[in-house]
This record gives C-alpha cells, structure tokens and sequence, in this order.
C-alpha cells in the first residue's frame, strides 16, 4: 500500500475518532437525566476507539505481510536484491519490518575502477546463494546491494565515503556500531561475513563454494594433447624404445656407502646447501620486513581478531598509559621506579616526571621522559 493511501486512511480515521468523542457531550446536553443514553454514548466510544485500534493493526499486519512477499519475490529470482533510495526507504529503513537485511554499499560500474567491490561482491554472491538454496532458508534475513550510482542519496544519507561498506539492519530498533561489518580488520571473506551475521542475527550459514573445475579442465587438455602428439607421431616413436635413453635415466648418481662418494653425489650436496642457505636468508629477510610493518601498523594482523573485554583498570598502569603516546610505550607490565625530579631535556628544558619501563616492546629497560604535568599537577596518584 502506498503511503499515500496510508495516510489518507489514517485521516479518516481520525475523524471518526473525533465525532465519536463528541458523542458524549451531545447527548448529555439533549437529556441529562437520562442515563441509558449516556451508557450508550459511552459504549459507542470505547466501541469506536477499539474498532479504530483493530483497523490500525489490521493495516500495519497488511503493510508488513506485503513488504515480506514482495521480498520474497525478489530473493526468489535472485539471491541478492538490487535496490535504489526509494526501495531501500521502504523496505529497509521504513516500519513496520520483522526481518533483518544485509546491505551492501557498492559501486560496481566499471567507470568506478572498484576492483575492491567487485571481488567483494563475489564474496557477498556466494554467501547469499549458501542461504537461498539452504534448508534453513526463511523470510527473517535478506540480502540486499545498493550501487552508488543507484543509491547515491543512500550514501549521502548514511554518510558514506567509502565501499565497499556491509551493514545490517535488524528487524526492531537503529544499526548500532556493532552492526557495520569491520571490513579492514576482517576482511570481505564469505567465512567472515557468516560468523558476523551469525553474530547479530544468530542466524547460521554454511558457506558452499561452487566446485572449481579450472584443475580437471587443464589436465584433461594437457592429457588430450600429449595423447594427439602421440597419435601423430606413432610411426616415429624410436625414442621410447632407446636404449641409451633409458639407461641414462636409471644411472645411481647417490654411492651406496657412507666410505665413498660420486663426483655428481657432491654437486648434488652443494646444490642443497645452497638451497638450505637461501631458506634461511629468506626467511630472515621476511621476518626483517614484517617487523617493519608491524613498526608502522601496529594492527592485524599482529593482534588477535576477536579481544577480550577486560575490565578498566584504575593502577597507575592506566594512568600512564591514558597520558603517553601509544607508540612510545605498548605493554607496561611493571614500573620500577617513579622520579619526581625533573628530567633535563637536549633543548635545555625539563620534565617534571620520568619513569623508567621494566618490560616495553620498543624500549626495555631505557628511561622514557614524559610530561605528566597536563593533568593533576604531574601528580600520578
């Protein structure tokens, strides 16, 4: 129903409501010693409030069982359901809605240049299919797309500078912060995206992956061909029954004692020193860059996914943490020693705090100078 039509309903039956308050006064005024007629006029109102409040519930439970049928409809012909601003209005945004829906906020044309989006969105379709074509398949979760260049008053909206973005809306109540998928830190795959919703719908999916064949196909060719080559050339096939050919490839190039050795036994053990070498500098030389970049991005994924909740803590721990740089100290696990003389500084000036770090990530057992003195005086306790 439109929402036109809906409030024009809702008029009327306002009016209605308001003739039917009036209808007490009217009739106490005409015969007020009578009080059969105000019973009735009584009964005439509470009658008429009740037949407005079953006609208003018969309306929101017609609204609603048409939202769902029509998206329905959709996800029967396609797993994920396209929408501009006014379907996302209607069927996302607007009540009455006791179904929850997954958008995704993409940009898809090729103009874009998203190659984020697209693989993505493959990501998203294959989700979307496990739940379609699953058993446990229902009307209470829904996967959407919008464009931007569908949707961009959606975007503006929303306030959405970037895509893709994955959010959910639930069936009762606003997105909350928990509610936009943490793309940066998880990642888009459809494993991922899975365990959120399963989070905040506890609805479980089973990822399927349609089967790759790319494997098989490309075997069965590189067997075609190397049968047709063959076929071919089965009248000059001398090389398979040559001798020297044969007898090359059953040569021992390892001496069966440990007292002797080949001349090619040796190449061979230089040839995987060498190789045990180069492991060794790659692996030192890996490790060399990913602790550059965990200098410079201190994130994931060098932190667990999902962390703990603990407790805030109210030691002078937390308090120092609360007054210094991240990045200048990570993981105090014990002060040794608090100062309160000033710490003298290159440029002639000082610091009326210094404390010194048992157990840092960056600086073990160095003396870090900070100015406490923004909060409290320099005072710590």
């Amino acid at each position: 129903m439109a929402a036109s039509e809906m409030s024009s309903l809702v008029t009327k039956q306002k009016q209605v409501l308001s003739a039917s308050i009036y209808i007490r006064p009217l009739s106490s005024s005409s015969s007020s010693s009578s009080s059969s007629s105000s019973s009735s006029s009584e009964s005439l109102f509470l009658l008429h409030s009740f037949d407005l409040i079953i006609s208003f519930s018969q309306f929101e439970d017609n609204m609603l069982s048409e939202k769902v049928d029509q998206m329905m409809e959709w996800s029967s012909r396609r797993s994920v359901v396209r929408m501009n601003g006014d379907k996302f209005r209607r069927f996302v945004k607007a009540p009455p809605r006791n179904y929850s829906v997954i958008v995704m906020f993409t940009a898809l044309q090729p103009q874009r240049q998203c190659s984020v989006c697209r693989q993505a969105n493959e990501e998203y379709q294959v989700l979307a299919n496990s739940w379609r074509y699953s058993s446990a398949f229902s009307n209470k979760l829904f996967f959407t797309v919008v464009d931007y260049d569908e949707g961009a008053d959606v975007f503006q909206q929303l306030n959405m500078n970037s895509a893709p973005t994955f959010m959910h809306f639930p069936a009762k109540g606003k997105p909350k912060r928990a509610d936009t998928f943490d793309l940066q830190r998880i990642g888009f795959a459809s494993e991922q995206l899975a365990k959120w919703i399963a989070d905040r719908t506890d609805v479980q999916i089973r990822v399927f992956r349609p089967p790759n064949y790319s494997g098989t196909i490309a075997l069965a060719l590189l067997v075609s061909l190397v049968g047709g080559l063959l076929y071919l050339r089965r009248n000059n096939l001398e090389f398979i029954y040559n001798k020297t050919g044969w007898a090359m490839a059953a040569l021992s190039y390892i001496h069966g004692s440990s007292q002797a050795q080949f001349v090619a036994e040796s190449h061979i053990i230089l040839l995987l020193i060498i190789c045990l070498v180069g492991l060794g500098l790659v692996v030192f030389f890996f490790s060399f860059l990913l602790s550059i970049f965990r200098s410079k991005y201190h994130g994931y994924p060098y932190r667990p996914i999902r962390q703990r909740k603990k407790k805030p803590s109210t030691g002078i721990c937390s308090q120092i943490r609360s007054r210094v740089p991240e990045c200048s100290i990570q993981r105090i696990q014990r002060i040794q020693r608090i100062q309160r003389t000033p710490f003298p500084l290159r440029n002639g000036g000082t610091v009326p705090a210094v404390f010194r770090v048992s157990s840092c990530s960056e600086c073990v057992g160095t003396p870090q100078p900070f100015s406490l003195a923004s909060q409290n005086g320099g005072n710590l306790s």
